[in-house]
């Protein structure tokens, strides 16, 4: 059973599921009541999982995708979703709790700013008129619509003069872009997907060293 807790102009619900350490809880706690404050602006109401390990993260998942008919779910540290029609925030305890705060800080962030801009149904419908019958298969418009919601987030970030928190969150996913292999049409838009982030960063570096 979760609880309801208030920060801020935020009402949080948050649920541990699994066993998890009530310090742990409490950083995440800390970490949205500040990240919230940074960006000025915050949902009504979020819903905030963590789950002890990977296993019952997919689960929990997968028992909503299948209800809802969903196609494509994928996992990460700490990932958002609004399928239900409200932002959710999901929390992996076994691949968070080593790393450093400032990185965890700034995965907590990335999510928050996608509860402020892609927290309801509307953010999952895709227009994909025109697009060629090939590139129609629900991963690859999946990873395009990532691509698209993350490069928001980005911009959103740096408006706020947030970038450190971006770049944080690039040195994160950095092993990943080493480790993409372009084998199939899937991996170049998942490398696509990486390399847009990134350059959204530098130009953002470069506007800023400009002023």
């Amino acid at each position: 059973m979760g609880k309801l807790v208030r920060l801020g102009k935020a009402a949080i619900y948050i649920e541990v599921v699994g066993g998890v350490p009530q310090e742990f809880v409490s950083t995440i706690l800390s970490v949205l009541e500040e990240a919230y404050a940074l960006l000025g602006n915050a949902p009504d109401l979020v819903e905030v999982y963590i789950y002890e390990d990977s296993n019952r993260l997919l689960q929990s998942l997968y028992s909503v995708a299948v209800e809802l008919g969903a196609t494509t779910v994928a996992t990460y540290p700490v990932s958002h979703d609004a399928w239900l029609g409200w932002p959710r925030i999901h929390i992996d305890y076994s691949a968070c709790r080593d790393l450093d705060v400032e990185v965890l800080k700034a995965l907590l962030i990335h999510e928050a700013v996608h509860t402020i801009l892609h927290g309801n149904m509307q953010s999952y419908i895709v227009a994909i008129a025109g697009v060629p019958q090939e590139l129609r298969k629900s991963e690859m418009i999946y990873l395009a619509s990532v691509a698209v919601k993350d490069a928001e987030v980005f911009m959103y970030l740096a408006g706020k003069g947030l970038t450190r928190y971006v770049e944080a969150y690039l040195r994160f996913v950095e092993p990943e872009i080493r480790g993409v292999r372009c084998r199939s049409i899937e991996e170049v838009l998942e490398l696509a997907m990486l390399l847009q982030q990134l350059s959204k960063v530098m130009a953002t570096d470069r506007h800023v060293q400009q002023e």
